[in-house]
Parts: C-alpha cells; structure tokens; sequence
C-alpha cells in the first residue's frame, strides 16, 4: 500500500469515529434528561471517552500521512473543535452527576490523560506546522529561483535586441553616407561636363516635349527670341546679318533633328523619386511658367499611388503646383525614406 492509499484509509477512520462520537453526543443527552439513567449514562460516557482517543489515534495517523499543508491546517482546526466539544460536554456530564469525589476522580484522571494527550498532540501539530513550513519555503525558494532565471532570460533578450538595433543603425548610416557619396559624385561629373559644353550655343534646351505642342511652340519662341537679341546686336555690321540667319537656321534644324526627351514617370517609390524631380525640372518646370500647367504635367506624369495624392491640388486655385511639389515630397522623397528603402531594397531585393 503506497502513502496516498494509506493517507485514504487513515482518513476514513477519522471520519468513522468523529461521526460515532456525534451519535453517543446524542443519545448522551437523550438520557441525562432523567436521573433514572445515571447507569447508563456513566456507561456512555465511558464509551464516549474511549472512541474520543481512538478519534484522536486516527487523527494523529492523518497528520503523519498529509503532505498537503492547506488539508493540514484544516484538519487540525477541525480536531480542536472536536477537543472543544468534548471538554465541553464532559463539565456538563460531571455536573449531572453531582458526585463531587468521583467528580473530582474523575476530573484528575480526564486531566491526566488530556494533559498527556494535550502535550502529545502539541508535539505533533508542531512537527506538522514545521513540516508544512518546511514545504511552502521549499515552494517559495523554487519560485524565486525560476523568477530570477526568467529575469537574466528577459535582460538577455533586451540586450540581444538593443545590439541589433544599434548594428541596422549603424548599416543605415553607412548605406546614407555611400548614397550621398555617390549624390556628390555624380553632381560633380555633370558640373564638370557643363563647364565643358560652357560654349556651345544653345544645346538640348529647344528639346520638345513628347508630342505636346504648348511646350514646341515655347522652345521656337525661345530660339527666336535668342536670334533676335543676337540679330539686335549685330546691325552695327551689314556683314553680320548673314551670320545671324545662318546661325538661326542651324539653331532650328539642330532643335528639331534632335531626338526628344525621356520624360520619367513617377509611381510612388522613394528610390525613384529624385530622378523623376530632375528630370521633370529639366524638361517641363524650366521651359513652362503657369503654374496651372507645371501641375497638370506632374499628374499627367504620375502614377498609382503618388497620382492619387496630389489629384486633389487641382482645386488650389494660386498654389496647387507648390501643394503637389511639397506633397510628393514629404511622402517619397525625405532622405530617411528613401535611404530606407534602399536598405530594404538591398535585404529584401527589388519589388
């Protein structure tokens, strides 16, 4: 028979005996109401001290087998009250019987015995409080030892965390710096080959636009109105007169055998968007001055998402073209975002 069955088997006869004192309870105060039956009485008594001792024997039995310390506070309150009922009924029962030698006997011999049992009782319960104190500093130990490792658990995690944020910083600023770099070289070559073509007489500004005949006629304008201050300039001399026709027509034929410009369109990727500005600024915002007509391109040249964004500023009756500019601006074309999405490019690929 293992512990749990025998802790069963000890409890039941707990039970049986405190559920007999309660019967011979009874029956005892059925029969002291009359005097007749001080007999019987005495002999119940005798009984019901002798299944006290054998409740309390079961009692002790329990205890030794309970290694749940919440059933043991229980039964022990449960034993004092039974012990409580029994002092109490056994005054009652010394006073029936108005024998005050035998009372007295009777009353030294219950001591005795409830002293002994009184002081080995007490010795128990005090083996089974430091047994269920032992137990739950045993349970408290485990739970703060699991607690502290789930902490340095918790602290290794948020440094892990903290370094990999430190590391993708650290990667961000140095793809920023390369991207700059590269900004910087390429502003440098252009401004070098612009130095170079410093002299050439009017290059790929009368580019015309794709098929559009506003943006035509305002390139030939420029062109005469160029040949016409060099014209100006030239009457002090009959000679040069020649010279200017002759530049005029090479001016147009050169405008337009030249092939026309790529115009960008921009559909709302931040890696794209500073060269979809350059490019709009080099073929329509240099060469058209409404305002009204600058926005009108930059939708007709937009797409998906960044179109859709900046729809709205046709209702801006002065400022729509500002609106739109620092729209696209402020959602594709700050330095962070489009370093970010570089960054995401390179990790994640092109999408």
């Amino acid at each position: 028979m293992d512990s749990e069955e025998a802790y069963e088997e000890s409890r039941k006869r707990r039970t049986v005996n405190l559920s007999q004192l309660t019967k011979l309870y009874n029956e005892l105060e059925t029969k002291m109401i009359s005097r007749d039956n001080m007999k019987t009485v005495k002999t119940l008594f005798t009984k019901l001290c002798d299944r006290y001792e054998q409740f309390k024997t079961a009692h002790l039995e329990c205890l030794d087998l309970c290694t749940n310390s919440d059933i043991f506070e229980t039964l022990e309150m449960n034993f004092d009250s039974s012990q409580k009922n029994f002092t109490e009924f056994r005054e009652r029962f010394n006073e029936w019987m108005r024998e005050p030698e035998i009372a007295k006997d009777e009353e030294d011999k219950n001591s005795r015995v409830t002293s002994v049992s009184r002081t080995s009782s007490s010795t128990q319960y005090r083996l089974k409080l430091a047994r269920a104190n032992r137990l739950k500093a045993e349970v408290q130990v485990k739970k703060m030892e699991e607690k502290q490792e789930l902490e340095r658990a918790r602290r290794e995690i948020e440094m892990k965390e903290q370094m990999l944020e430190r590391k993708s910083q650290l990667e961000e600023a140095k793809l920023e710096e390369s991207v700059w770099q590269e900004e910087e070289e390429e502003d440098t070559e252009v401004t070098f080959k612009n130095q170079q073509n410093i002299n050439v007489p009017f290059n790929t500004e009368n580019k015309t636009l794709n098929n559009n005949e506003h943006v035509t006629t305002k390139s030939t304008e420029n062109v005469v109105s160029r040949i016409e201050c060099t014209t100006a300039g030239s009457l002090q001399s009959s000679s040069s007169i020649d010279t200017a026709f002759q530049r005029l027509a090479s001016t147009l034929q050169e405008g337009f055998n030249l092939p026309k410009p790529e115009l960008l369109t921009f559909d709302g990727k931040p890696t794209d968007y500073c060269k979809f500005i350059k490019n709009f600024e080099t073929n329509v915002e240099c060469r058209v001055t409404d305002d009204q007509l600058k926005l009108s391109y930059l939708i007709q040249y937009c797409k998906g998402e960044a179109k859709s964004s900046i729809e709205d500023c046709v209702l801006l009756e002065k400022k729509g073209y500002e609106r739109a500019r620092s729209i696209l601006h402020s959602r594709y074309g700050r330095s962070h975002m489009i370093v970010r999405s570089y960054i995401e490019n390179l990790v994640y690929g092109a999408r």
